[in-house]
């Protein structure tokens, strides 16, 4: 029984495993236990390093296609992280000015099933337009003064139903919490008419906003629309500055 871990500090050194090191992954009789990755982009620019474990397809379940932070195929093989709680997008990746959307959809694949919180850690990102959470989503920041969120202006537009609000819940069990949202009315092309933080659509439950700063809507008073299944409600208004 293998007792040591392959060592990598990054993910695209993880990527690029040499053969004589997948081999030593697999069969009954493996040199390694796992691979211990110890950053994403550089050495510890992650929360804690964390463990990958090889995929015996013979006789394990798939647990799915490459995702870039639990599922990792490499050189033939599946490498697996097993998150059973929190998950920081800078697990899968995610660095300072990059659009979110993405990274959400794969780590709420994960965390709307635990019941666990997917954390967009300290830093500056932006968020396509309608971004739609699953049910049962729970997203935080680290604090509404570190962790901010902007309404990405490439994607605004004055035409649909869902124009321009950064979250829209449509299916509920929603819970947002500690971050700043920013619709970016000032950045927005003058076409578009109108932008909001969030939108809580009829019919859904149990949406949980807390410790939140709402800003720079336009057109829409307040920064938040809706006020269906809310079960608690938490944050503050800023002057809209357009």
């Amino acid at each position: 029984m293998a007792n040591q871990f392959l060592i990598k500090e990054t993910m695209t050194q993880m990527k690029n495993l040499l053969l004589s090191e997948i081999d030593g992954l697999k069969g009954d009789n493996p040199i390694y236990a796992g691979v211990q990755l110890l950053g994403y982009h550089k050495k510890g620019d992650t929360p804690a390093p964390i463990i990958y474990y090889y995929v015996d397809l013979q006789n394990e379940p798939d647990p799915g296609p490459d995702d870039g932070g639990s599922v990792i195929v490499v050189g033939g093989i599946k490498l697996f992280h097993n998150y059973v709680s929190d998950i920081n997008l800078l697990y899968f990746g995610l660095q300072e000015g990059q659009v979110l959307n993405s990274y959400l959809t794969k780590a709420l694949r994960i965390t709307a099933n635990t019941g666990s919180f997917t954390i967009i850690p300290k830093g500056s990102f932006l968020i396509d337009r309608s971004y739609t959470p699953v049910f049962n989503a729970r997203i935080k920041g680290i604090d509404r003064n570190l962790t901010k969120i902007i309404l990405n202006p490439a994607t605004a537009t004055d035409s649909g139903d869902f124009e321009n609000y950064m979250f829209l819940n449509l299916n509920g069990n929603f819970e947002l919490t500690d971050v700043d949202l920013d619709a970016n009315a000032p950045n927005l092309p003058t076409s578009v008419s109108r932008s909001s933080g969030i939108d809580n659509r009829n019919a859904v439950s149990n949406a949980t906003y807390k410790r939140l700063r709402i800003k720079n809507a336009k057109t829409v008073s307040p920064n938040f629309c809706g006020g269906y299944g809310i079960k608690e409600l938490l944050f503050s208004f800023e002057l809209q500055s357009a």
